[in-house]
C-alpha cells in the first residue's frame, strides 16, 4: 500500500499480487485519517510505503494511533 500525495490530493493506493492498482483519492487530512483507520486492524498485513515529503508520514502515524 502506497501514501502518497499528488495535486494537492491524498492518495491511498493499493497493489495486488496481479499488478492490478487500486486508487483512492481524499481531499482533506480528515478524510485521508478515517480512510486510514478503515486499515488498522489489518494495516499490518500491507507493506507500507509513505510519500517522505510534505510530513505524510507523521500524518499517517498519527491517524493511526488516535481514535479518531
Amino acid at each position: 500500500m502506497k501514501i502518497y500525495k499528488d495535486n494537492s490530493k491524498f492518495i491511498i493506493e493499493q497493489i495486488n499480487e496481479f499488478n492490478h492498482s487500486i486508487k483512492e483519492q481524499y481531499s482533506t487530512k480528515n478524510e485521508l485519517c478515517e480512510a486510514i483507520n478503515a486499515y488498522k486492524s489489518v494495516i499490518e498485513e500491507y507493506d507500507l510505503s509513505i510519500q517522505p515529503s510534505e510530513g505524510l508520514s507523521k500524518l499517517v502515524t498519527n491517524c493511526l494511533m488516535s481514535k479518531y
